[in-house]
């Protein structure tokens, strides 16, 4: 399946509170008989952990479980959106199930807190 678009209808741009991103290990150590550890890399390319965190409507919800569930089939499939540090379109994927939690009410419906764990591909 190709690699899917964020939604143009979905804030691309996650909100600054709940916002971590950390290199995963790709470390190898090894101790010796004697001296220092050696330390290597298992490998070069190594994805980034990213938690963001997105205020949507209703409708912006509704949208983005769209996203996930079929054109992410279900979060498995990779997709591109804007890297909120560098401005770039960057490919991702989901880690985890998204969360949703109701923290009011517009015109619209609930208002939604969603939290997602992604990680940025390497390039």
């Amino acid at each position: 399946m190709a690699t899917q678009n964020w939604p143009a209808d979905v804030p691309e741009s996650p909100l600054l509170d709940g916002y971590t991103r950390q290199r995963q290990n790709s470390k190898l150590r090894t101790s010796v008989d004697a001296g220092l550890d050696k330390v290597r890399n298992r490998y070069r390319a190594t994805p980034i952990n990213i938690t963001e965190r997105y205020h949507f409507t209703n409708t912006e919800k509704q949208d983005f479980v769209t996203f996930h569930d079929d054109s992410c089939d279900g979060g498995a499939e990779r997709f591109i959106k804007k890297n909120p540090e560098t401005g770039i379109d960057s490919e991702y994927r989901f880690t985890a199930e998204p969360q949703y939690e109701v923290v009011g009410y517009g015109s619209d419906g609930a208002i939604w807190n969603v939290s997602l764990a992604i990680e940025i591909m390497p390039t």
